[in-house]
């Protein structure tokens, strides 16, 4: 998979696109964190599709940049409550 990584508000992301079906991805990146934190894809219709825990919870506006699509990821967890849990360190 073809990665860029941007960080915003201090939290690193990661651009990817799934080669198997051509859709970019973003998603934050939480090193040895097991909390499903909301990510998103860019779907055929062009619209970004936010999920969280395997399922599809929210549509974006195909017409966000990366950054501003990141910017709403952190604004959901945030809104969540999602903390960080588990891991090894």
């Amino acid at each position: 998979m073809e990665r860029k990584y941007i960080t915003v508000d201090n939290q690193e992301f990661r651009i990817g696109i799934d080669p198997r079906t051509n859709a970019t991805e973003i998603s934050s990146i939480h090193p040895y964190d097991e909390t499903e934190y909301h990510w998103a894809y860019k779907g055929e219709d062009k619209k970004w599709k936010v999920c969280r825990a395997r399922r599809w919870v929210y549509t974006l506006n195909g017409s966000l940049t990366e950054e501003e699509v990141a910017k709403e990821l952190l604004r959901l967890d945030n809104e969540a409550g999602l903390k960080r849990t588990g891991g090894i360190w």
